[in-house]
Formats: C-alpha cells, structure tokens, sequence
C-alpha cells in the first residue's frame, strides 16, 4: 500500500531539523552569555569585598586617629601656623610610623596627612616627595569637611594607579586637614589573583580631572578609544623606580581582539564578559565597572583567564543537535507506519459514532451538538423533551432562536432557553468544544438542564433576606426616631432648668434644680446610647480620621470623672508607655466614649483602692500600629459565668428586679462595636471579690507631634516623691525619668522627714495630700521647720481642692488636683523651681455665664423656626438674657413667607416641623434670595444620626447644632456669624 502524505512528513522532518539547529544556536548563547554574566558579577562582587575590607581598615585608622588628641593637635598647629610643620612632621614620624608599617603588611601602601587647604603634611609612603601644586589642583577631590564624610575611588597620582580613600580630621569639631589611605592596583591585583587566578588591568577614563588626557603612566588602548592603561614600560616617580609590567602579554593579545566592540557595553556601566579565542586557547574576559576619584564610576576592572567552559558548551551543543537529529529520524520512520496504517483506524469511525449516539440519547440531561456557525447539528431525546418538540423540530435550528445569550467553549452560563412553545424556561448550560470526533471540524457540545426548582428557592430566600433587611432598617429608623422625638423635650427640660439655675434660689430651690438637671443629664446619657446603638446597627456610624493628642484625651475623660471618683474616696490614675507616640490619627470622640463607659463601670462597681488607665504599644508594621488601653479597677469583680455576655446587647451582670447598680445595658456592647470599627478588639479579665481589669485595642498611625513649650526643661534637677500609694509613686517616678528628673521616693510622711534630715538636698518635693498618720499639709509645715529646706518649694497633689485655710495654702507653691494632669504638673515644677515662692491665691475657675449685653454689642434681627411650644419658650428667654427679641415661626411656611417681609439677620430652622419641614424651607429661601445677601440660617434639631449634619449643609443651611441646645453654644454662634456677616459686607462693599 502506498504511504499516504509521504512529501508532507519529509517537509516536517527538514523543519523539525532546522528549527532544533536554530533553537540549539540560540541556547547555546544564551547559555555562555549567563555563564559570562556570572563570571563577572562575581568578579563584581569580589572587587566590592576587597574595597570594603580596605575601607573598613581605612576607618579603623580613621577612628584611631581622632583618639590621639596630640596627633590632632599638632596637625592643628601645623595648619594655624607653617613654621612649626618640621617639628609636628618629626613628632607625627615617631609616634605614627609603626602605625603605616602595620597599613603596609596589609597592602594599604599609601599613607598621607595633608593640611586644610590640601598641601601634604607628611607622606609615610614617599617621605621625600612633594608636590603641593598637584594637591592644591585636587582640593575638588577632597570630600566635604563635615564628620562621617569619605571620598574614595580609582584615581592615577605620581605614585601610580590605585584606590584612594580621603576622610576629614576634626579637633573638637573644628577640620584641621585630611587623612588620605591607598592602595596600588598591584595589590588589588594580588587579592583578585587569589581568588581567581588570571591577569588584570585597569581601564580609566580619560579627560577627567582624576585622569588627564594624556600621562607618561598612562597608554592608550584599542579596546576603547575613550579610555587608558598603564603603561607596558617601567616608570620611575620622584626616584623610586617601578620595575612591575602592569600589562601582561596575553592582554595586549585580548585588547587587539575587541577592539572597538565593546563601546556600547562600557558607556552602560553593567557588569559583562566576552569568552575570547586566541592563541589557541579560549579566555573568558570579564569587565566591572569601580568608581575613581571623581565619583563619576567611570574605571573599569579587567580580569582576563583562561576558561575551558566554551568548549564543554560546544560539546554539548553537538551533543544535543545528534540527540534530536536521531529523534526526528526515528519519528519520520514511526510517522510512515502510522499514515500507512491510518486508513484502517478510520474503518472503525462509523461504529464508535454508533456507540457515542447510545451514550447521547440514555442521557438525562439535554445535549446539542453545534457546528462553528451554531447551527443545531443533533440533540438527544432529553434536550427535545425539555424544548417541548421533537428531535426533528430542534435539529437544523439556529442556537440563537433557542438561547439569546451567547454561550463561549469552556464556559458554564445561566440562561433563559425558548421551548419550541415559546415558554421560557432557566437553564444551566455548558459549552464545550469536542472538534472533529463527530465527524465535523470546530464542533462543540452544548449540555444543559433544568434549574427552574432551584430558582424558585433562591427566589424564596432572597424574600427573606429582604424582608430582614427591612425589619432591621424599621428597628433602626424606630430607634432612631423614638430618640429624636425624647430629646426634643429633654431640650426644654435641660434649657429651662440651665436658665432657672441663673436666677436668684433659695438653697432648697438650688438642690431641686440640681436635681432636675442631673436627672435628665442621666436620661440623656441613656438616650445618647441608644442613640449610638441605632447609628452602628444601622451602618451610619462613620468615623474620623484626624490627629489628636493622646495625653490629652486621656485626662478629659479622668477630668469628665474625678468628681465621681473624689465622691467614693478612689485613686484616678493614668500611666502612657514611653514609645506609645504623643499624637496619633483616628476619632478622638470614640475613643474617650469608650474610657469614659469603662472608667465610669469601673468607678460604679468599685468602693475603695483605684482606678488605673494605662496604654502599650502592642504591635508596628509599617507606619500601622496597634495601641492597647486597659483600665483596672480593685472593686467588686464579675462572676466567671457573666463575663462571656458582658458585650452583648441589653445584658448586665445582675439584671434581677433588686439589682443594686443602673444601667441599660448597651454601654460595653456599644464599645465593643467601636472598637472593632476601629480595627481593635475587647477583652475583660476578672476575679470575683478583686477586681476587673478592661482592655481594647485601636489600629492606628502615629501623627507629627504638634508644637510645644520646648523651652522649659527639668533636666538635672531633683525632687522629693511623697505619696502612700505605690502605683501612684511608680507613675510619678517614671514621669520624672522622662522629664530627665533625680527623684527620690518616700511612702510615708515620716520616711520623708527621716531623707531630709539625713542630709539629702531638693530642688523641690512633690506631696500627696491624704496619707496615713501625718497628711500633706502636716508634712509641709514640719519640712518649713527645717533650717536648710524652709525656703524648698512644695507642690501639693490633692483629690478635694484647696484646704480653706490661707496660711496652709502659702506653704505650697502649686496645688495640682487629681486625677494629675502631665502637662500641667510639667509646667508648675518649672514655675516652681523658676520661682519658688508660693502663690498667694489660687486661681478660681470661673463659670462661663450668658452675656446680657450681647444684644448691645451685636445688634441681629433674629427668627426661629419651630413648631415645639415648650422649645419655642426656651430660645425666647434665651436669647432674652442676652438681650434679643425674636420673632417666631411654627412651620416652614411661615419661615418661608417671614424672610420675605422683613429682612432678618439670623434664622435659627428647625428640621421637622409641619406642612413644610426645614430642609425644604432652606431650600426655597436659598432658591428666593438667588444669590443676593441673604439671612444665615442654623440648623437647630433633635437628628443626630451620621449624615443629618451633611443634610442640613446640603440643602444650603449655613451651621448646624443638634439638641439638647447648650445655652453657651447659641451665644458663641451669634456671636461668630455676627462677625461672619460683619466681614461678608466689608468685602461686597
């Protein structure tokens, strides 16, 4: 039988042999070309070993240098004055030479100390040369006269080629000349040689001012017409004659082969190699790139051995070649017995296609067979079934009229398919590409079934989920609503009790009033947390990412809590790790919600000892880092089995109707929702009978730290610690260390008196007030009694303020409350070691009162929107004390039709109000005024949610305040917009 396609396979035999010897070609170079590289870079890289090494010696001599004060010296004298150079040379020669000795057994052949303005002062390697004008002419090569500065690099001097290193000398940081070390490339020659032994020359650049163009050292050479070598010939420099050929024979021979190839590669500055036939052997000729002097790395290494690795790549190249050369010979002879018997094989195609169609229509799942041109060329039974037709009906159809979505190979869709009814029926279908099996060239397969049960249930299931989604935005929006609607009578009850406080009371009107205010303070707080709590289950609360101070936060939250604290007789302290930074970003409002919840717990459920706040640095990557807060209590404890439900919502340790300690519940879950937005989380450690101790963590990044009194410094100075209680004392003492304070501790009255009267002498004494046995104010008078400490200055630490008595208060400079504020207590030891006489009168801190004059000084024309009675009530008696007369609206109507009679100055807008709410209201007085001057407009709502304030702003309100109003707040922003609108006609004017 004759073989069939017999010219084809010989044509494919001719290819595979000629694409194998193309293929081998570029292997091979491929192959040398990485072995080269190799080579050189690890040239490169013992080059950089040897000049580090000799750098690091450099250094050792450098460092050894500036010990020797005397050398200095009399490099100094030298330079301030030139006749007393012999004598500082004959002085240097004696007590340095063994030190060039020692630099010369390891190679380092040059040794020089030149003055400031570059003459030598004394070369250890040519004593008796001297060539002031060419170092005058280097000063540029000299590096900048500032500590830690070097210069270092291939250059050529009169003493030949080599590597110098320049470092400046300094006496009490004043420069007073140059140390320069060096050695010859003779012996960076010997250590490469060493390593991989071969001959090596040095290409440098020439025309820079490290190399000159021409130089009876250097030669030209034809590898490079920009570069030089030294010469073939010795040399003699200033008498010393130089009998080393620098270039060895065969690298004339290499050099005369690549001339004028590799300038391309040396203008690159990488590291490179050329494997080089001559003389009968093969060389592999490496080239590193090294700095000169100038810093412009324009010298090259050049390493020149002789390297049998080319032939061993061309013995494997012919190796390969007849490897694969007698693979296509055996697959040629393989290939003419498969076509010859191929023939037969296809005899049996109509029996497999017989057997293929008995698997097609046993199928459950429907099957098409598709054409490239997606014509239906076959289905099974299953596929007809599902289309609701026939086999017949379906075959010879266009997939389109079945399936409008395209379907690609490989991929698996969900679809709509078209019965032959014209019912649509959801499908999964799978497309995939089967070629010539069925007897037809880019033929695919297209399967699919019936998903219409299955789409029913995720049809069932995305209900549900809507309709929790729902419930959870109408708890949300109830919560959110039922707090709005409690705060806005909060607002008259709060205002009108914070107005009632003004006027004159008798002490039983003065303790109801209190009662009143801090009963619907208390309401507030728990209207607040529900408020929040609405805000996070919603997804509305947003936090802000700005810089704060730490310190600062922390001692709010203790100044927000002494008084509780002070009430129950309990130690508020606070202790901030040294590399915790001062200023970090994130949401200061969050995270002093969270220390006040869990500081005010710890204050609730604790009846004596203290209460302790500190914050770790627990983890840094990067600019991230994570701050852990604790606070630890010494109160009642929690149960072991309550502690696993103390975040969850609406859950107390004792919940029982007789339960001694308030609370709704939501404080500790609201935390634990913040600090896990905050990237952190909440844990709590617990012993019954002994107290708890929180701890949360915050992602955050440290913030440039704002500026300071920096100007005032407590170093060096010494104080006296006097406090009965040992964590106070630890925070106290670690406070002076950062402040770079002598302290001294004493954990009684009568330790402390027993230190002075031993002799120890203070610059001040910081006392406690409540100890045991002899309080603070006893311990100052007995210090006053002391001869040699009467004049001492005193700063007292009190939880309950001044004591009454004048005379006691002159014993101390400074009173400072607690819990102690750092800063604070910083700036009084200043004051009181600057000035120790104490002050005469305490600074009493006045409450800010209305301003009954405002009126007066800032005449507005001012409108309120709101349709509250009670409300309406309270902003006209406010603004009454500050001497106004306002005119009232009950809806945004009325709002509406006000500003266009008369012409107002200030439109306070409440939000939601009938018949037209303020927003709308805003909009359409914003809309009638068209850009024209008109009144500013302050929102003044019950909506605290995330985004009311964005609302408001949007719909053109000029400032937004939410209620309960605090009365101080509407006077600032009179009197801040007054000024606005002052500013405002100055520039339209």
């Amino acid at each position: 039988m004759k073989v069939p396609y017999f010219k084809q396979v010989l044509l494919v035999y001719l290819l595979i042999e000629a694409v194998a010897f193309q293929f081998l070609t570029m292997e091979l170079d491929t192959r040398k070309g990485e072995y080269a590289l190799r080579k050189a870079t690890e040239l490169q890289t013992a080059i950089q070993s040897i000049d580090n090494g000799w750098g690091s010696i450099s250094r050792l001599v450098l460092d050894n240098l500036h010990n020797d004060r005397e050398l200095l010296r009399q490099i100094a004298l030298s330079a301030e004055d030139p006749a007393r150079i012999p004598q500082s040379q004959e002085w240097i020669r004696q007590n340095v030479g063994h030190l060039a000795r020692s630099l010369r057994e390891q190679n380092i052949s040059e040794f020089q100390l030149l003055l400031p303005d570059g003459r030598p002062l004394l070369n250890f390697s040519h004593p008796t040369l001297v060539y002031s004008e060419t170092s005058r002419q280097n000063m540029d090569l000299l590096p900048e006269a500032k500590p830690g500065s070097m210069r270092k690099g291939f250059e050529l001097s009169h003493q030949g080629c080599g590597n110098r290193y320049r470092f400046p000398l300094f006496l009490d940081k004043q420069a007073i000349g140059y140390l320069v070390l060096g050695s010859s490339f003779k012996a960076f020659r010997g250590e490469l040689d060493r390593l991989f032994h071969g001959e090596y020359a040095l290409l440098l650049k020439a025309g820079s001012r490290v190399i000159p163009a021409s130089s009876e050292t250097l030669m030209s050479t034809q590898i490079s017409p920009s570069y030089m070598m030294e010469r073939h010939t010795p040399t003699t420099v200033a008498g010393d004659r130089r009998d080393e050929v620098v270039l060895a024979p065969t690298v004339a021979v290499i050099e005369r082969k690549l001339a004028g190839e590799l300038d391309a590669e040396l203008s690159r500055r990488d590291p490179f190699a050329r494997f080089v036939s001559a003389e009968g052997s093969d060389y592999l000729v490496s080239f590193v790139p090294v700095e000169d002097s100038d810093g412009s790395a324009s010298a090259w290494m050049m390493s020149v051995h002789p390297d049998p690795n080319l032939s061993h790549f061309r013995s494997d190249f012919n190796k390969l070649l007849s490897t694969i050369t007698f693979l296509a010979t055996v697959l040629l002879i393989l290939s003419l017995v498969f076509m010859r018997y191929r023939f037969k094989a296809l005899l049996h195609n109509e029996s497999t296609q017989r057997r293929l169609q008995t698997i097609l229509d046993s199928m459950t799942e429907g099957m098409i067979v598709l054409d490239r041109e997606r014509k239906i060329l076959q289905c099974n039974p299953a596929a007809a079934e599902m289309l609701g037709g026939e086999q017949h009906e379906i075959e010879g159809l266009d997939l389109g009229v079945v399936c409008a979505t395209p379907i690609s190979n490989g991929s698996t869709i969900e679809a709509a398919f078209r019965c032959i009814t014209g019912v649509m029926i959801p499908v999964e279908a799978t497309r995939t590409s089967i070629g010539a099996n069925w007897g037809l060239a880019s033929s695919s397969l297209l399967t699919f079934r019936n998903i219409s049960e299955r789409k029913g249930f995720e049809q069932a299931l995305i209900q549900a989920r809507d309709e929790a989604e729902g419930a959870a935005r109408a708890k949300s929006s109830f919560l959110a609503a039922m707090s709005h609607e409690i705060r806005t009578p909060m607002n008259g009850v709060i205002g009108m009790t914070s107005l009632l406080s003004t006027t004159e009371l008798s002490e039983e009107q003065s303790e109801y009033v209190n009662t009143i205010r801090v009963s619907g303070e208390s309401l507030l707080v728990v209207i607040n947390d529900i408020l929040d709590f609405s805000k996070i289950e919603s997804g509305k609360m947003d936090l802000e990412d700005q810089p704060f101070e730490l310190r600062e936060c922390l001692e709010d939250c203790l100044d927000l809590l002494a008084h509780k604290a002070l009430e129950k007789g309990l130690e508020l302290l606070y202790i901030v790790d040294a590399d915790v930074p001062s200023w970090i970003y994130g949401d200061t409002t969050r995270v002093r919600q969270i220390l006040v919840n869990l500081i005010g717990n710890a204050i609730k459920f604790t009846h004596e000892g203290e209460i302790l706040i500190s914050v770790y640095k627990v983890m840094q990557e990067g600019g991230e880092l994570t701050l852990e807060f604790s606070v630890a209590d010494t109160g009642i404890g929690i149960p072991e089995n309550r502690v696993g439900k103390l975040f969850e919502v609406f859950s107390q340790v004792d919940s029982s109707t007789t339960r001694k300690y308030g609370g709704t519940g939501l404080g500790l879950a609201i935390s634990k929702r913040l600090t896990e937005l905050m990237g952190g989380q909440i844990r709590v450690e617990s012993r019954e009978g002994e107290g708890s101790t929180f701890y949360f963590t915050v992602r955050t990044r440290a913030a440039s730290q704002r500026a300071s009194n920096s100007g005032l410094t407590l170093s060096g100075t010494r104080a006296l610690l006097v406090d009965d209680n040992t964590t106070n004392l630890r925070i106290l003492s670690l406070l002076c260390n950062n402040w770079k304070i002598e302290s001294m501790i004493a954990q009684s009255a009568q330790e402390a008196l027993a230190i002075l009267n031993a002799g120890n002498s203070f610059d001040v004494a910081i006392l406690d007030m409540h100890m045991p046995e002899m309080d603070g104010v006893d311990l100052a008078k007995e210090i006053r009694k002391l001869p040699e400490h009467e004049h001492m200055p005193l700063v007292m630490l009190s939880s309950a303020g001044r004591v009454e008595d004048p005379e006691e208060q002159l014993l101390f400079s400074f009173w400072v409350n607690k819990p102690v504020r750092h800063h604070q207590l910083y700036k009084n030891l200043v004051n009181a070691v600057r000035q120790p006489v104490p002050q005469k009168k305490g600074a009493k801190k006045v409450q800010k009162q209305l301003d009954g004059r405002l009126s007066s000084r800032v005449p507005l024309k001012i409108l309120l929107a709101e349709d509250n009675p009670v409300n309406q009530l309270l902003a006209q008696r406010v603004m009454k004390k500050m001497g106004y007369e306002i005119d009232i609206a009950s809806n945004g109507l009325e709002a509406l039709e006000a500003v266009q009679k008369q012409d107002y100055d200030i439109v306070f807008m409440d939000v939601q109000m009938p018949e037209m709410d303020g927003l709308t209201a805003t909009r359409e007085i914003v809309t009638h005024f068209d850009g024209a001057p008109r009144p500013t407009i302050i929102a003044m709502t019950a909506n605290a949610m995330s985004g009311d304030r964005e609302l408001c702003l949007d719909a053109g309100m000029d400032d937004y305040m939410s209620k309960p109003i605090v009365l101080e707040q509407v006077q600032d922003k009179l009197a801040y917009w007054a000024e606005e609108r002052r500013l405002q006609l100055q520039n339209s004017a």
